[in-house]
């Protein structure tokens, strides 16, 4: 893997990112358009995107894909368990536990892990990547509501099942569907929904350092235990990451997926859970802020071992 090729991509969504951050602080950003820009990310263009790499493959292998589905279960069912073996050992909080455990177990595969891979494995790697993070939607409204609220009553959890059916969700299910059955679409449907979906990268970067420029940047860079936390996050899951997938004996290209979109940094969806669930929104956000920043090294060092 070029090494280099993963740190100018990293440099160059970290300056957009900046852009972003400038947004914000200039006022042609805010909370609410950030919210909106980020549902239409998360509902239309993301999927847009997969779809069209989904489309453009060559359609081999389509049993693989229940693999990697089934993979990416087990992948964030052991994540979980780290997660709260670590809180155990390092001795977290009752009150902050859960926040970093979400923390630990949630990268931003998405918005950051898509066009690094992209731009490092090809656009069909982006539809892998998707698969295998496809129990992300899953475990972010079901473990991660329990982990972050400590509610252990049935009637949050089926709340939180309801969100699951979203637009975003629907897309990602016909892609796969699409990429199964070797559905083709005329070249204009084609087109259109590349051009729609070639924006996701760059305004993922821009609304994320809008979203961080909500934070307060002094209270974040003198947090030590942030910087364990995302040491954990960007440093040691990874690792881990690469040592299972070498014993397990997985092929090259998922190995090089699984362990660079398990070094992103946390992902901006444990802030929005934090706030909502009442879990520990200072340490999230400052969790998100940090290790965004970090993954700009990290990141790159990581992608040395592949």
């Amino acid at each position: 893997m070029d090494v280099s090729v993963v740190f100018r991509m990293m440099v160059k969504l970290f300056l957009i990112m900046a852009l972003g951050y400038a947004m914000n602080k200039a006022g042609i950003l805010d909370v609410n358009s950030n919210k909106k820009l980020s549902s239409m990310l998360v509902n239309i263009t993301a999927p847009f995107m997969i779809i069209c790499a989904v489309s453009s493959s060559s359609g081999q292998n389509r049993g693989s894909v229940l693999v990697v589905l089934a993979a990416g279960f087990l992948m964030y069912g052991l994540l979980a368990v780290f997660a709260w073996a670590a809180a155990k050992l390092f001795r977290i909080s009752k009150l902050t536990s859960g926040t970093v455990q979400c923390m630990i177990v949630f990268s931003n595969n998405a918005f950051m892990g898509y066009p690094v891979v992209q731009s490092v494995l090809g656009a069909e790697a982006v539809f892998y990547t998707s698969m295998l993070h496809f129990a992300f939607n899953v475990f972010i409204y079901t473990y991660g509501v329990i982990c972050i609220s400590g509610e252990r009553q049935t009637g949050s959890v089926k709340e939180a099942l309801k969100k699951l059916v979203t637009l975003g969700l629907i897309l990602m299910l016909s892609a796969l569907v699409i990429y199964l059955f070797d559905i083709r679409f005329p070249a204009l449907i084609m087109e259109t929904m590349e051009m729609v979906g070639g924006i996701t990268s760059p305004l993922s970067m821009i609304v994320l350092g809008s979203t961080l420029a909500v934070y307060p940047l002094k209270e974040a860079v003198t947090d030590w235990r942030c910087y364990g936390v995302c040491a954990v996050r960007l440093l040691l899951v990874p690792l881990l990451t690469l040592a299972v997938c070498r014993l397990l004996h997985v092929n090259d290209y998922m190995t090089a997926i699984a362990t660079l979109t398990n070094a992103m940094p946390v992902a901006s969806m444990v802030v929005m859970f934090a706030n909502q669930y009442e879990g520990n929104r200072e340490l999230a956000s400052r969790g998100v802020l940090v290790s965004t920043t970090l993954s700009v090294v990290t990141i790159p060092l990581i992608s040395m071992l592949l």
